[in-house]
């Protein structure tokens, strides 16, 4: 753009310098240079323009767990338990950004961006955990998960299409298709619970669980003679995010057949205040009601939860977040046959 200082040659962008950002750009004419100029740009629509803008994110992932247990108690009074998982994950997620200048004037009238995305993965992970009986109606329980260490691949493309007044051809560009394999180590986690026990009537519950977003790591993988190693990624991490205090409570209670229960949970939102991508805590609620008899039983269950937050469709430096409100819904109905 004009006015932001010396850039590449466009012989830069000619050579296939930049196939995956600007280059895509420079051959829809959606940037061109300053008249007089071979390394400042103006974009096809110009700046103050008035702009209806359209960003579209549609994502979905998967992720399997095979894990294997082990469980010893100590006369009904401490019960002790570890698993290992070996995880394997499927992330794909589609980016689309249209630009529509309000302004006849301007020659340039759309600009659609696609960005395609595919993350395949695997990993492993280690949890243990006690729980002790401390009379005949109290629980008490300690867990601790390890860090996940997942090796992860990215395959990815862009696609630029724009089209101009009087011309009924649009012009397209794609980028060559990308790979990327890297490391990330998630943070470990510890929790502490209790249960009180009423009888054969019901329960309540409460955990609490501590972790810390900033031990989370990007590292090159093993597999690559690749020099880079992810520093600014993970000072960015470390002054991005806050450590997390969850809080869970819940209750069941039994009248006959029948099993009710309710409960809820908090969760700090996990970016540094300072963060401009702050935003308000995870709140979240749940209910359920089943029935129980000897060979069978049906259970009905759902977990509603709401957060505010904020997303950037460009850089910070350039444009407010979009205040967003975020809300999930799920449900799970469970029948189930004991001969």
């Amino acid at each position: 753009m004009e006015g932001a200082g010396q850039w590449r040659p466009y012989t830069d962008l000619e050579n296939g310098s930049l196939p995956f950002t600007a280059g895509l750009a420079w051959y829809t004419y959606g940037i061109d240079t300053v008249p007089g100029t071979n390394d400042q740009y103006l974009p096809g629509i110009p700046s103050g323009t008035d702009t209806r803008q359209e960003h579209t994110i549609d994502a979905s992932g998967r992720m399997g767990t095979t894990s294997f247990y082990y469980a010893a108690n100590y006369k009904d009074r401490l019960y002790i338990g570890a698993a290992l998982g070996i995880t394997g994950t499927r992330y794909e997620r589609y980016t689309t950004h249209e630009e529509r200048p309000l302004d006849d004037a301007v020659a340039l009238r759309t600009v659609h961006f696609k960005e395609d995305l595919l993350t395949t993965g695997n990993g492993f992970d280690l949890k243990v955990g006690a729980i002790g009986r401390v009379g005949s109606h109290v629980r008490l329980g300690a867990a601790f998960h390890t860090p996940m260490w997942l090796l992860l691949n990215d395959s990815y493309s862009y696609t630029m299409t724009t089209t101009f007044t009087g011309s009924s051809d649009p012009l397209q560009e794609v980028s060559p298709d990308g790979t990327f394999s890297y490391r990330v180590t998630t943070p470990w986690s510890a929790t502490l619970s209790a249960v009180y026990q009423a009888g054969k009537y019901g329960l309540v519950s409460v955990d609490y669980t501590y972790s810390d977003p900033r031990n989370a790591r990007l590292r090159a993988s093993r597999s690559l003679l690749d020099q880079y190693d992810y520093g600014t990624e993970n000072e960015a991490i470390k002054a991005s995010f806050r450590p997390m205090h969850t809080v869970r409570a819940g209750t069941e209670w039994r009248a006959g057949s029948w099993y009710f229960r309710v409960g809820g949970a908090w969760r700090p939102d996990p970016y540094a205040k300072a963060d401009t991508r702050h935003g308000t805590g995870y709140r979240q609620y749940g209910g359920g009601v089943g029935y129980r008899v000897t060979h069978w039983s049906f259970d009905l269950g759902g977990t509603w939860g709401l957060r505010n937050g904020k997303y950037y469709t460009y850089s910070p430096i350039l444009v407010n977040p979009v205040e967003a409100r975020y809300t999930d819904l799920r449900m799970l109905f469970t029948v189930a046959w004991r001969p």
